[in-house]
């Protein structure tokens, strides 16, 4: 540890977390009933961005690694809010970075080196600089077409083996700084802040691409399968409709009508943190897991929008994946709130008519004391094996087959996968798992396309969903979730005959005409984000496809 440099801030990171208490405004059980169908407010959002937005942007972009010369097996991560250096984990996705070099033209530091941002592809939250010498950094919600210089640093000279210093664009003076314990070690959980230059191991940083072997992956999601397999299935319904359960469609939280044979309106209530996370009023948190799709349920961006969904990790204490439930507000009805935020009601959206009906989107709205803002969480009266069953054998199928990449002539450097229940193209990176595909051809030999091409389908390794062919030319393609024996042409694809350089047409099995596009923007070009559907041949480069091994 340097001269000079005062060990004042250290990690609990090793000991048992503190119990958490969020201070919210209490509900309000006796305030007159309103109509939570209106339209947001304009100014609900409070920035130019849309998390999805943003989210979207992120997802395309390569993720990066970001570590110390003081402790190489450790990474940038966030954990509980605060920027910290967590145990080395690929497939911990709080420890993937976007380095964003938008403004790095605009923006130079005193000695002439770009800028650039550091954001969390977990959080969607940028790096943020601290309030001054010896603070921790910070985090905000990223926005990727506001100017922000609070977020942009840049990285110094080589300082040896290609570690440099990293620095507030604003004020070079100021380095990123892995903060000491009293023995002068950094660790798992160090807390990440500014100090003025040292030439200190901990202030020297390598931005290195994640090499993630996609077997660590799969390992994450059979270990969350298993973590999930061994808990019961739970039924989530409203008081205002009790023939409809929770479920996911299309990448949403909707009202489904009930079908315990459904195995996405199967959740489980997690309360792993509910003795160290409670609401205001002392009520105990919970997250709600889908048994599909092994996402957890995600407060919104705020009032009036959706809840979102994102993969679950129980061994990452996530606040933002944690709702608590009131006082009985009658025959076993209670609000479902977030339990940092009491003010903000789970609630299923009405219609114009003010009426709940199947696919009606699930949200956050201030409490009202309506019918679709009261709900319960049962145990489901009967599962049927196969639902035990299902969800474990798609992963298992899926994870013992090959991987492959999917790309388009047009833009190869981008690759097919499933964002916010859409099938985009986005920009390659092998250790996303989204972009790893199964091509799944038991149907080969028994289904043709009329010039005698096998059949295939491709199922995504991420989501277990199937593509399917949309409603007809010039739609976006859709997703179902994969079911491993059921015969359904809807699913099923076929190649045609090399174009030159391996690439060939897609086509649907039983309309051949109908060809698998990259739907090309108003420019005529390709984006990170580009959507995928049909279109008539018409020799496009983007309609040209390679599936190949990665």
């Amino acid at each position: 540890m340097s001269e000079g440099k005062k060990a004042t801030i250290t990690s609990s990171s090793n000991i048992h977390p503190p119990k958490i208490c969020f201070s919210s405004w209490k509900l309000n059980t006796d305030s007159p009933h309103q109509n939570n169908n209106a339209p947001a407010p304009p100014n609900a959002r409070p920035y130019s961005s849309t998390p999805d937005q943003t989210q979207d942007y992120l997802s395309c972009k390569p993720s990066f690694r970001v570590y110390t010369k003081a402790e190489a097996d450790c990474s940038l991560a966030i954990r509980d809010g605060q920027v910290v250096l967590a145990r080395f984990d690929p497939s911990d996705p709080f420890q993937h970075w976007v380095k964003d070099e938008r403004y790095s033209s605009e923006v130079k530091d005193e000695y002439g080196f770009p800028s650039f941002s550091m954001v969390n592809k977990a959080t969607g939250q940028a790096l943020k600089h601290s309030v001054g010498a010896h603070h921790p950094v910070q985090l905000i919600p990223y926005v990727p077409d506001i100017l922000d210089e609070s977020v942009l640093w840049t990285l110094s000279e080589d300082l040896g083996d290609g570690y440099r210093a990293l620095r507030m664009a604003t004020n070079a003076h100021l380095n990123v700084d892995a903060f000491q314990d009293s023995n002068g070690c950094v660790h798992d959980g160090s807390i990440i802040g500014l100090w003025e230059w040292l030439q200190d191991e901990n202030q020297r940083w390598k931005i290195v691409p994640h090499q993630v072997e996609p077997s660590s992956i799969y390992n994450q999601t059979e270990q969350v399968w298993d973590y999930l397999g061994l808990m019961p299935s739970v039924r989530v319904y409203t008081k205002a409709e009790t023939n409809f359960s929770l479920a996911i469609r299309h990448g949403k939280v909707i009202l489904a009508r009930a079908d315990p044979s459904d195995p996405s309106q199967h959740w489980v209530k997690d309360e792993k943190y509910s003795t160290e996370v409670k609401d205001q009023h002392g009520f105990p948190s919970f997250a709600l897991v889908n048994k599909a799709t092994l996402q957890g349920m995600k407060h919104s961006i705020g009032s009036h929008h959706p809840v979102q969904l994102m993969p679950y990790v129980p061994g990452i204490l996530d606040e933002s994946v944690l709702w608590t439930l009131s006082e009985d507000l009658g025959d076993g009805y209670k609000a479902m709130r977030m339990a940092s935020n009491t003010r903000l009601c789970v609630d299923a959206f009405k219609n114009s008519k003010g009426h709940i009906h199947d696919g009606t989107v699930i949200g956050l709205w201030e409490w009202l004391k309506g019918a679709n803002q009261r709900w319960k969480i049962v145990q489901h009266e009967y599962v049927p094996s196969s639902i035990h069953n299902h969800t474990h054998q798609v992963w298992d199928c899926l994870s013992s087959m090959p991987s492959v990449r999917v790309c388009t002539k047009a833009e190869t450097n981008c690759s097919l996968a499933v964002r916010h229940g859409k099938v985009i193209l986005a920009r390659a990176d092998p250790s996303d798992l989204s972009q790893h595909w199964v091509k799944d051809e038991k149907f080969s030999t028994e289904v043709k396309d009329q010039n005698g091409f096998p059949s295939f389908s491709l199922v995504n390794k991420a989501t277990g969903q199937i593509m399917k062919h949309s409603i007809g030319a010039t739609h976006p393609v859709q997703l179902i979730p994969y079911d491993l024996d059921i015969h359904d042409e809807s699913v099923l694809w076929t190649l045609g005959a090399d174009l030159g350089d391996g690439y060939r047409a897609m086509r649907m099995v039983n309309n051949t005409r109908l060809n698998l596009d990259a739907f090309l923007n108003s420019d005529g070009r390709i984006d990170d984000g580009t959507i995928i559907g049909l279109w008539e041949w018409v020799k496009g480069e983007n309609q040209q496809w390679k599936i190949i091994p990665y």
